[in-house]
């Protein structure tokens, strides 16, 4: 309640109704379910270890495979994904950078993932 109250005060300098404020709870409530769900990606090498020459060449053929993938997606949809997911960007800023409406990038983003997702279960 209180990420809830201080959130709405931030963005309105006061909570405006009541519903305003459970909206925003449940939300929040939302948002740290789907964070707990993500997949988390641990380091397999430790900083103090070398990567062996049979990894090193398994991570040039992963990198090609890669981008073989990535030249299959057209121009705008390569670059709303690499703005979103590398460079971490929101929809909305990513929209501002390109001039492109906010539904057109969601748009994009999705259809990028879906592309990858389909070539990625075909090889």
């Amino acid at each position: 309640m209180q990420t809830a109250w201080l959130k709405l005060h931030q963005r309105y300098s006061e909570v405006k109704t009541k519903a305003l404020f459970f909206t925003t709870i449940r939300n929040l409530y939302i948002d740290q379910y789907r964070r707990r769900k993500r997949i988390r990606f641990i380091a397999l090498t430790s900083e103090h270890e070398s990567l062996s020459a049979s990894d090193a060449a398994t991570g040039e053929d992963n990198k090609i495979a890669i981008d073989q993938m990535l030249s299959k997606l057209r121009d705008i949809e390569r670059e709303a994904l690499f703005l979103h997911i590398v460079e971490g960007y929101s929809a909305n800023e990513i929209a501002t950078l390109t001039g492109r409406p906010r539904g057109t990038v969601l748009s994009l983003i999705h259809r990028s993932r879906k592309k990858l997702t389909a070539l990625n279960t075909v090889d």
